[in-house]
């Protein structure tokens, strides 16, 4: 799941998805609960960039909104 996340925000720098919208991307539309699971996820792979980044803000939050990848 992880990766799909990362793939889909890498392959579509600046845009913003809701985590509704990203839960959609990496679960599909017939897992229509929507928790604290993409947060989780994406604390992760925040962790992992960070381990050969020094660039912390790759990985953003919008606040209100959802997340984006910023190159």
């Amino acid at each position: 799941m992880k990766f799909r996340l990362l793939s889909k925000l890498i392959h579509n720098p600046g845009r913003v998805y809701t985590r509704v919208h990203v839960h959609e991307l990496c679960t599909g539309p017939e897992q229509r609960s929507v928790d604290r699971t993409i947060d989780s996820h994406i604390k992760n792979l925040r962790k992992k960039i960070a381990r050969f980044l020094s660039y912390r803000g790759l990985l953003d939050s919008v606040y209100g909104v959802g997340y984006h990848f910023e190159i």
